[in-house]
């Protein structure tokens, strides 16, 4: 137990499962393809599918969700010193 405290193994564990829940929420896109073009972006030529933007933000938000949780445990280990 005394090795965990003093290498801080809980928090440096937790912020870099906070960092992978990240870059996960970075790289994350929704796989359904409605493919109903609400608007477009810039001159007009860029369609933006508009139900697929929404179903990857829900996507990334639950990856961010985790991502917070495990930043928080890593910033209370630091603070505890575990």
């Amino acid at each position: 137990m005394s090795w965990i405290t003093d290498n801080h193994a809980i928090s440096i564990g937790f912020g870099v499962l906070s960092a992978g829940f990240w870059l996960c929420s970075a790289l994350v896109k929704s796989k359904i393809k409605p493919h109903r073009v609400i608007m477009t972006m810039g001159d007009g030529k860029a369609d933006v599918d508009m139900h697929n933007l929404i179903l990857s933000t829900q996507l990334q938000s639950k990856f961010n969700c985790c991502a917070a949780v495990c930043a928080a445990i890593a910033s209370l280990g630091q603070i505890g010193g575990a």
